[in-house]
């Protein structure tokens, strides 16, 4: 499936290089440098998969899917637009695309993240249920 991906400003190598000096001077490294790299990405999916709240507590992933449910309960619409920022792995929040594009016509389905890897891999995930 062809993605494609508009890369914000702030991610241009010149500025995602000083964002890294500025971290490394100030010893606050943002974030994102733990997964920017396909293999940082995976390894940290790893560690997102066994520690994180969303995987290791049940009620909070029924809280998430009552949360969507109570979101798409609109009227049914034309055009809906899906935006996910900070898309991680898209487990927690697989199902929303597939739900939001039965109450709509034609969805826009729009992953957000600093990482390229992680976009991809969530359209990926996305596409089979958005092909029906």
């Amino acid at each position: 499936m062809p993605v494609t991906l508009t890369v914000h400003d702030s991610q241009y190598p010149d500025r995602v290089v000083e964002q890294l000096r500025r971290g490394l001077r100030t010893r606050k490294l943002p974030g994102k440098f733990l997964y920017e790299s396909p293999a940082q990405a995976q390894r940290w999916l790893a560690y997102h998969q066994a520690y994180s709240p969303s995987r290791t507590e049940p009620a909070l992933l029924t809280l998430y899917q009552q949360a969507f449910q109570a979101a798409l309960q609109g009227p049914v619409t034309q055009c809906l637009a899906l935006r996910q920022p900070r898309v991680w792995r898209g487990t927690k929040d697989a199902a929303v695309p597939a739900v939001a594009l039965s109450r709509c016509q034609t969805l826009l389905f729009t992953p957000m993240d600093t990482s390229v890897a992680l976009v991809v891999e969530t359209m990926l995930r996305h596409s089979e249920p958005l092909r029906g």
